[in-house]
């Protein structure tokens, strides 16, 4: 709110009390009655699952001029001008995430393609790994959560061979080459760095978790039209 951002995106696990009712009331306090987020479930919201998807239905609808399709909090997809953002649930709701994010930047023309997933990068996770590469072969930045610490990721081109093009700066992001983040920080705690994927890998770009002293905090990034 003091940061004025255009838009929240929420990668999942939005509290530890399962109540859909506590967090909305929370949410509205912090940022207003009506708040521009966009949500995809995390692990923690599979004991209420319908009951946060009524809430995560209800805010999406108030983000102004996106037009969004799909199983809105679990599979779905937003575009807005130059951005088209895919939010799946791999290992959590449905299947073929893969297929569905290909599907979604099939035809998609936007400069920014992202994808939203609630579970970091993950090598090993069959599902999870097959979502996330499809993300990369799309050229879209990654955006994850569940580990409650900060990362981010070089310019990477395969999940399962930990594969990094350059670690350099800046990047380009295109079609096979794509980074991307763990932003777990929300205010429940900060963990110490995990591996595989989750912040401890020596060729992370950045990291911050508890052996940092971490703070709770937030991402904030810029995106430029062209």
């Amino acid at each position: 709110k003091v940061e004025k951002v255009d838009l929240i995106m929420n990668q999942g696990d939005l509290d530890y009390q399962h109540s859909p009712k506590i967090w909305d009331s929370l949410q509205a306090e912090i940022l207003g009655p009506k708040y521009q987020m966009l949500t995809v479930v995390g692990n923690h919201e599979m004991e209420n699952l319908q009951g946060y998807l009524t809430v995560i239905k209800k805010t999406v609808s108030d983000v102004a001029n996106f037009n969004c399709t799909g199983e809105i909090g679990t599979n779905y997809t937003c575009k807005y001008g130059d951005f088209t953002f895919v939010f799946t649930s791999p290992e959590l709701v449905g299947e073929k995430h893969d297929t569905y994010i290909k599907n979604s930047f099939a035809n998609s023309k936007t400069i920014w393609n992202i994808c939203s997933i609630h579970f970091q990068l993950h090598p090993s996770r069959a599902s999870v790994k097959a979502a996330q590469q499809q993300c990369i072969k799309d050229g879209a930045i990654i955006a994850g959560a569940h580990n409650h610490i900060y990362a981010r990721s070089p310019l990477i081109s395969d999940v399962s061979k930990e594969a990094v093009i350059s670690k350099t700066s800046p990047i380009t992001i295109e079609k096979g080459k794509t980074f991307a983040f763990i932003s777990g920080l929300g205010g429940k705690s900060v963990d110490e760095l995990q591996t595989p994927w989750g912040g401890q890998d020596s060729w992370w770009s950045k990291v911050y978790g508890k052996e940092q002293s971490g703070r709770s905090g937030a991402l904030f990034c810029t995106l430029e039209s062209i």
